[in-house]
């Protein structure tokens, strides 16, 4: 199989820095072992200096229990610290030797990191590492603090809005941040009122603003006097305090160490605090330099760190980076792209997740395709909120799974594995194949994606002469990456290959605006992980200050559309495309702000889910063998230990080792657990009760396989990053008509013009009145739950029966559709009526006459539970204001046509061949000659919308549509066939589109014809025949034909009816 991803960007390699000395104790069992012999190990490997050092590194806390627990050589034993102690500090010790012996996690001095390059390899050697120290983000957020409280008033602090505040119920509110200061600090709701004066002082600053430049702006605006500015000072400091502002006091996530800001707010405080800042930055230069790495160097940090914030628990985070590079066989590079291609090409979800298909549909159903609706709105709980399964998503009930064809070919693919006892499934090009979701080329790779895999071999020779087999071992959410967490460990050179790698490909001016976003975890704790340097020209500013050189992209200036395949963030201000990163791998589910996750998501939500090998519905077996395609291990075998099967009387060893029999499990397993790997060889004492200890109170525990003799290349444990883009990236361009709808200005200084506006009584700019709403404008939005085999009776009795009763005293146009969920199929399925009544007064006296319509309905037996929706109008397709309501008169006028198409069909006697699909191919054909300048326009305009397609058709559907669309003798075809009504319909919806169109007042450019033509087909198929996709792409497919044909009548010059018999014989 062709390989359709290739590397971009340095490959990033994680190695072991372990030490081949590394004492670990495997024959102890730190529950039974004698305490003496515990102590004495404990002891000796405390005295190594670089165990020491490592574990003060990555867990003060267990360096100072160790400390603690070690006796004197003088300690008598009744003295001496409890056994329960010791046996807890020996444990916890060797769980952190053995992650650092057997793994390749960059944490702290356990393992370190490089960038490798294709080529011979040369050294099997890894080069010398070194310590690479920054205060941590804990004593960062509280000594800036403590600076703020103690600086000069006078102190010029710059401030930003804080873009995660939403208003909701005229209260501004900001989504809880965990502190995480404390035992007893919990989430908590901020919120504030939202009075003009709090709107205006935030759309201020919406970029950075002087805070006392921002108080004279609104003190000017509000004519105040010395009370009021008094006043207003403390309305701006409550509004810092609670987090509505932004200060620049906090250092951004992307300011390195930070100390260059903390010692710029320090110029404004006492002497001494100054001196310890320029201190503490001479210390970690020390520190940072070559050879500076000692722990008597990072005690002294430490120590200096301590004194100016001693509060903070955590007060130096430490990464380990390699002096050099590597370089691996071209071979290997090649592997990981097919693997990942595989990968790909596999997917359970390649045209976006479920919860972004469903999103997608209802975005599509409310605001049609090319509308342009601000993120802050869609959002919003009078939007669409978030998509399923994000915190504060409406639905939060996560889409549940369908068993599907590809779950059937994974568990035949198991179980001919078992039926032949074999350790491990082979995929071919032909499985690979087999195990293909929907239509590949028509799925959308993700801008980027990585793999991590590990290089199993038996030595560097091995590897140089393509003896190696490739395991993978990550294959992350394409919105987050694995590489940016260490890019300030690596050279200025592949920082920027780095940055190109994230950046649009090509040059074109309209190509995609790639900015990275800059946020705050929801918890404290993980501010280290999202600090990153700038990688990209553009940035999107949530919660925090940025001053750096990178463009800002205001959150109130990005925008959602969609078209029928694709959702598109785009900049509002230049209809561009903009593509937001996280170039790091935050937990996005709970550790992300919700908004910081629809940005991340939204623009590739449609493009295929790239992640690691999906078992499907087997996930939950027992047992699973390994997974092979090619040289590469997609998915090692895996076992699944339900805890309850162990319980019962005797040793749990005994009953362990009988579950491994039975299950064919190896004694060399990777025990996985809350997303941490812990390498364990049960065949050792010390591993069997870590593995105990690690169990309880588990109901179930999971393991994976280890690969024997897999680290011959360096002969320690390591892992390859391969960062990665598609071979033949796709265009994907919004579409370019989506911005004649919306147009939002903002005044040069939006401070006094709100307020000024406010003050006045004026309203404020309301988005909610270009999307609709219930009952706005005289707009009736009925929905009828039922079976949809019900629904033609519906459509062509009851329908225009409510519409008659409602006619009677409330003059009005009608439409309707039928409404079906292709994502949950299972969902209900409804018929929606829309009534325009002209006005909100006459909407709400119909309703009482719609209520009486439904009983009498109800009464009879039919569908008749209905509900009262809003509405929202599609201005990105159809426009606003005049032409929107020309749009209404089209819609009821193919609502007309559509029922009598309805009656036509199901007239046995009128049509029997092709029902009702010719006759709606044929109503394609005429909605289009009727929207373009002539019929030879109109015709072009169908073989321009539709791409040919081969496949074979209806046949009968086929003869029907060209005979039905002919508009020879005024539809004699379809006159012939008992049309008169559908024909007479046709010419009055002719005319409604003529109509229409005349609104315009530019001449349409080809896109916009299409993209309108495409939107008044698929509608007119919802109402005349259902909400399925195949069948109204077969639907177009016969208009095509049909266009085909009278084109070539007229090019004849010859009566079409006449021609139309010579032909009939020409299709297939």
């Amino acid at each position: 199989m062709t390989a359709r991803l290739r590397t971009a960007g340095p490959l990033l390699v994680r190695a072991s820095t372990a030490p081949d000395d590394l004492p670990i104790p495997v024959g102890l069992d730190p529950a039974t072992a004698p305490l003496t012999d515990l102590t004495r190990w404990l002891r000796t490997a405390w005295t190594h200096d670089g165990i020491r050092e490592a574990i003060s590194v990555a867990s003060p806390a267990l360096a100072d229990r160790i400390a603690t627990v070690l006796p004197s050589p003088n300690t008598s034993p009744q003295s001496g610290p409890e056994p329960r102690a010791i046996r807890r500090a020996v444990r916890s010790l060797a769980i952190y030797l053995i992650r650092w012996e057997r793994r390749s996690t960059p944490f702290g001095l356990f393992a370190g990191v490089t960038t490798a390059v294709p080529g011979p390899t040369t050294s099997p050697a890894l080069p010398a590492w070194r310590p690479v120290a920054r205060p941590d983000a804990e004593w960062l957020r509280l000594t800036s603090s403590a600076l703020a409280d103690s600086a000069d008033p006078a102190w010029h602090q710059v401030v930003t809005a804080n873009a995660l505040a939403v208003e909701r119920d005229g209260r501004l509110l900001l989504e809880p941040r965990q502190t995480d200061d404390g035992p007893g600090t919990t989430l908590r709701d901020v919120s504030i009122r939202a009075t003009p004066l709090v709107r205006a002082a935030l759309t201020a600053a919406r970029t950075p603003v002087d805070l006392a430049v921002l108080t004279e702006r609104l003190a000017q605006a509000t004519q105040a006097d010395d009370a009021r500015r008094a006043r207003l000072r403390v309305l701006l400091a409550a509004l810092l305090d609670q987090g509505f502002l932004v200060s620049s006091v906090a250092p951004a996530s992307t300011a390195g160490t930070g100390l260059d800001g903390l010692l710029t707010l320090a110029g404004t405080t006492s002497a001494p605090t100054r001196a310890a800042l320029a201190r503490i930055r001479e210390l970690l230069g020390r520190y940072n330099a070559p050879g500076g790495g000692t722990a008597s160097s990072r005690t002294a940090l430490t120590t200096q760190l301590r004194e100016v914030t001693p509060q903070a628990a955590t007060v130096l985070a430490v990464d380990t980076r390699f002096e050099g590079g590597l370089t691996v066989p071209p071979a290997v590079v090649r592997e990981a792209e097919r693997a990942a291609s595989a990968l790909l090409r596999m997917s359970t979800e390649p045209f976006g997740a479920v919860r972004w298909l469903d999103y997608h549909a209802r975005f599509r159903a409310r605001y049609g395709t090319g509308t342009p609706v601000p993120v802050t709105d869609l959002v919003s709980d009078a939007g669409l909120g978030y998509p399923t399964g994000f915190l504060g998503a409406p639905r939060t009930r996560p889409a549940w799974r369908q068993v599907t064809d590809r779950d059937a070919v994974v568990l035949n693919l198991l179980h001919r594995a078992a039926l032949d006892a074999k350790d491990e499934v082979v995929l071919t090009d032909a499985d690979v194949t087999a195990l293909t979701v929907g239509d590949p080329d028509a799925a959308v790779p993700p801008a980027r994606c990585e793999l991590g895999f590990t290089i199993h071999t038996s030595s560097p020779e091995a590897l140089a002469r393509g003896d190696f087999q490739l395991g993978v071992t990550a294959a992350p959410e394409s919105a987050t990456s694995l590489t940016g967490r260490f890019a300030h460990l690596l050279d200025p050179g592949d920082q920027d290959r780095l940055g190109r790698y994230f950046a649009a490909p090509g040059t074109a001016p309209d190509r995609p605006l790639v900015a990275q976003m800059l946020f705050r975890p929801r918890r404290a704790s993980a501010d280290n992980v999202v600090r990153v340097p700038v990688l990209t020209d553009h940035v999107i500013v949530l919660d925090e200050h940025y001053d750096g050189p990178a463009t800002r992209i205001g959150v109130h200036d990005l925008a959602v559309t969609g078209d029928d395949e694709q959702l598109y963030l785009v900049q509002a201000s230049t209809a561009r495309r903009v593509v937001p990163v996280l170039p790091h791998a935050l937990e996005l589910t709970s550790r992300t702000p919700p908004l910081a996750r629809f940005l991340a998501e939204v623009a590739d939500a449609r493009c295929t889910v790239f992640r690691p090998f999906d078992l499907g519905a087997a996930r939950t077996m027992d047992h699973t063998p390994r997974v092979r395609y090619g040289r590469t291990l997609l998915a090692p075998a895996r076992w699944i230990l339900h805890t309850a099967q162990l319980t019962g009387p005797g040793p749990w060893w005994d009953r362990f080792d009988a579950w491994c029999a039975r299950h064919r499990a190896p004694s060399r397993l990777v025990l996985t657990q809350d997303g941490t790997h812990l390498p364990l060889d049960l065949d050792q004492p010390l591993d069997r009760r870590l593995l105990e200890h690690l169990a309880a109170g588990r109901s179930t525990v999971e393991f994976h396989e280890q690969i024997p003799d897999g680290d011959g290349w360096l002969g320690r444990p390591v892992e390859v990053v391969a960062p990665m883009t598609p071979q033949d990236p796709p265009d994907r361009l919004p579409p370019s008509s989506a911005f004649t709808a919306w147009s939002r200005t903002t005044p040069d200084d939006p401070t006094i013009d709100m307020v000024r506006q406010s003050a006045a009584g004026q309203p404020l700019p309301d988005r909610a009145a270009e999307v609709g709403g219930l009952l706005r404008g005289g707009l009736v939005v009925v929905r009828i739950a039922g079976a949809p085999t019900r629904f033609d009776q519906l459509v062509t009795d009851h329908l225009p029966r409510l519409s008659r009763e409602v006619a009677a005293t409330h003059p009005h146009r009608w439409w309707f559709t039928r409404l079906r969920d292709l994502v949950l199929p299972e969902r209900d399925q409804y018929l929606q009526m829309t009534l325009n009544l002209h006005s909100p007064k006459a909407a709400a006296e119909a309703l009482p006459i719609i209520a009486r319509v439904l009983e009498s309905m109800a009464a009879a037996g039919v569908p008749s539970e209905a509900s009262i929706h809003a509405h929202h109008p599609r201005t990105g397709i159809f426009g606003t204001g005049p032409v929107l309501h020309a749009a209404y008169d089209v819609f009821a006028a193919d609502a007309i046509a559509a029922v009598e198409q309805v009656r036509l069909a199901s007239n046995a006697t009128g049509m029997v061949p092709g029902r009702g699909l010719g006759l709606a191919a044929a109503s394609f054909v005429d909605l289009a000659t009727a929207l373009a300048d002539d019929p030879t326009a109109g015709y072009q305009l169908v073989l321009d919308t539709v791409q040919h397609t081969p496949g074979k058709l209806d046949r009968d559907a086929i003869e029907a549509a060209c005979s039905f669309a002919d508009p020879t003798a005024d539809h004699y075809g379809l006159r012939a066939a008992g049309g008169d009504a559908v024909a007479d319909a046709w010419t009055h919806r002719r005319t409604a589109l003529t109509t229409y169109r005349g609104h315009s007042t530019t001449v349409p450019t080809p896109e916009t014809l299409r993209r309108v033509i495409g939107a008044l087909w698929r509608d007119h198929y919802a109402r005349v025949l259902d909400v399925d996709v195949e069948l109204e792409r077969s639907a177009r497919l016969i208009a095509r034909r049909a266009a085909q044909r009278l084109l070539a009548l007229q090019a004849s010059r010859r009566p079409a009816r006449q021609m139309s018999f010579q032909m009939a014989g020409e299709v297939q």
